[in-house]
This record gives structure tokens, sequence and C-alpha cells, in this order.
């Protein structure tokens, strides 16, 4: 369907609200890009808290898992899938929210926990195998291609993806509490600050303070994720039934409720910081792309036909004008058309009939952008 503008205003602002609905079309793909710049930044970062975090949980102890030793271990392959997988999450995350979002700013909490729900079963369907390698590479000595060597053989692929739902048991919840806490925070200090956006230091805090709230409230489920990634496959049959529930009362029989709270400290430290500088990072990427965007802006706005001020008011005032591949010249030669037969200018008539001498050629110019509209019609 072609896009809609209004007959009143300008031909000019009409051409750029056409060039911002161009831009935001690749939203999603900016915020991928500039998500996983983030992601990948904080991964390398903060790799040994998520280390010292594991062996804290895991049920041989702090010691026996490696201590402070080879805090690096596991990072490789948590490099090479950090940027396609904080991507993906953005990207799904951002085109949930514009889907469902609505004027009715009540419901927008309620937008942002099923947004960032959807974008953590998706993710997770990349992540869970990850995940199982590093974790295991963390309390070994064992290479991660023997690891995944080992789990195929002996599990097969559903052994790459033990923990599954327990991983999404930890992260709907801590995704449902970090991203609408983070955007409330946001909408509240713009408020405070009478509607000025924030700079990259103040959106990092608000990630920061987010993430420290989702973390200590998740922990005794990130416990039980690790554990059952951890857990020999002999025992996990053992208890395959209500495997988080069977296992989280095994952690409190063991431990008490300190074992459910195992990691709580390296486990807010590394969220609390990850979240200062990966919402810090991703907006000061996004802000170099959205640069980017407004040149393209600048650029394609001179392309559509940024001619005269002139204003367009036709006798009925039809607000709902449509602007096709050919209406956006035909339009403001109609227009110059009406002027003239009024005021019988010749001056007029010269500027209308180079309008219409360029109007192919202007078209051409155009057609790169103008036939993304045309092909969603």
């Amino acid at each position: 369907m072609d896009e809609k503008y209004d007959d009143r205003v300008s031909l000019s602002e009409n051409a750029t609200r056409f060039i911002k609905k161009r831009i935001s079309d690749i939203g999603p793909t900016l915020d991928s890009d500039d998500s996983g710049i983030a992601g990948v930044f904080v991964d390398f970062t903060l790799y040994p808290l998520d280390t010292i975090k594991t062996r804290l949980q895991s049920k041989y102890g702090f010691r026996a898992s490696g201590g402070f030793r080879g805090i690096y271990k596991g990072i490789v392959p948590v490099i090479l899938c950090s940027a396609p997988l904080s991507a993906l999450f953005f990207a799904t995350y951002n085109t949930m929210v514009n889907t469902l979002k609505t004027e009715n700013s009540a419901l927008n909490p309620v937008v942002y926990i099923v947004s960032a729900s959807a974008a953590e079963l998706i993710g997770s369907i990349v992540r869970v195998p990850l995940e199982v390698v590093k974790q295991r590479k963390q309390t070994s000595n064992t290479r991660s291609a023997f690891i995944v060597r080992q789990t195929l053989k002996k599990e097969g692929v559903y052994g790459l993806y033990r923990g599954f739902w327990s991983t999404l048991w930890r992260e709907i919840p801590f995704a449902a509490i970090q991203y609408p806490v983070w955007e409330v925070m946001i909408n509240e200090y713009m408020a405070f600050q009478d509607g000025k956006s924030l700079n990259t230091f103040q959106t990092a805090l608000c990630g920061a303070f987010a993430g420290a709230i989702a973390a200590a409230f998740t922990t005794p489920m990130d416990v039980i994720k690790t554990r059952i990634m951890l857990e020999e496959k002999e025992k996990i049959e053992k208890i395959k039934k209500n495997l988080n529930w069977n296992m989280a009362k095994q952690v409190y029989s063991q431990k008490g409720i300190r074992g459910l709270f195992a990691g709580i400290i390296p486990r807010i430290l590394w969220i609390t910081l990850g979240g200062f500088l990966y919402f810090g990072a991703y907006e000061k990427t996004k802000l170099v792309f959205e640069e980017k965007c407004e040149k393209i802006k600048t650029d394609n706005k001179s392309k559509l036909g940024n001619m005269a001020p002139t204003y367009i008011k036709e006798e009925t005032h039809n607000n709902n004008s449509i602007f096709s591949k050919e209406k956006i010249c035909n339009l403001f030669i109609e227009y110059q058309e009406q002027s003239h037969e009024k005021r019988n200018d010749e001056t007029n008539e010269k500027e209308i009939q180079n309008l219409q001498d360029s109007k192919e050629e202007l078209n051409e110019k155009n057609d790169d952008i103008l036939s993304q509209d045309t092909a969603k019609q």
C-alpha cells in the first residue's frame, strides 16, 4: 500500500517523511549491528566474572572446579557467537516492540515483557549449546571441540540442548525484569529532564541498575541451570521428570538457601557492569549509525525533489492524498499549473515546463528509494 501524506504541507516535508519511513524500515538492522558490537565488548571484558560465578555454582565447589586459574577458558566460542547472538536478540526485541506498541502507554510494560521474552526464546536456540560447552570448559581442562564430540557421541544433539528449558526459566524472568525496568527508567529520566534525551552515561546507568535487580531475583534459576548443564547424564536421567524442581530440591538439601544463591555476588557484578557497558556501548554505536542515517536521509531528501517551499492547498483539503512513484512530481506540477491559471505568470509557466522536462530524470534518480514502496503495495 502507498504511503499517505498530508497534502496541506510542503512537498519537501512530505519527501522528508517518506525518507524517514525508509530509514525506519532498516531500524532493526541498525539495532542488530550496534547491539552486536556491544555484546562482543561486554562478553570479552567481563568473562572472568562469569567463569568465577560458574565455578562457585558447580557441585564440586570453587577450588575443585579451577579456582582463579584459567578464567578465560571457553572464551573463543563465546566471542565468535557473541555478535550474532546480541544482534539476534535486539533485532527480535525491537521488531516485537515496534509491532506491539500502542498509543496506550499503560500497556507498554506488557509490550516490553512480551518482546523481551520472545527475544530470549529465539536467542536460546543458539545460546544453549554455546552455554553447555562454555560451562563445561570453565570447570574442566577439556578442549571445547572434545566436549562437543563427546556430548554428541553420548547424548546426541539433545545433549547440547540440555538445560534449554531451565535457561528459559532463567532468561524469561530476567528479561521480563531487566528490559521493562530499563525502558521505564529511561522514560522517567527523560521526563525528569523535561523530555531531553539521555546521554550515553545516563543510558548505561539505567542499564546497570536494571541488570542488578534482574540478576538478584534470578540467581536461583541460574544456579539450577548451571547444575543441570554440568551434571552427568546418568544422574540427570534419575531426576528427569520435573527436572528444574528436583534439581532445586537437590541443591537446597545439599547446601541450603545459600546454595540456591551461590555466585550471587559475581553474578550481580557481572550483570551490573555488563549492563552499564552493554547499554552504554549499544547507545554509543547506535548514535554513530544514526549519524550515518541522517546523512543518507539528507542526501536522499535532495534527490526527492526539495524544489521549493511551496504549500499544496487543494480546494477539498483532502488529508490523505496518496503519493506514489509518479505523483511526487505530478502533484507539484499540478499545483504549479493551478497557480499559473490564477496568476498568469510567464515565469511560473517556464518553471512548469522545466519541471515537466526533468520529471523523467528525477524519477530515475529516485527509483532506488521509491521502488521499495512500490514493491510493498
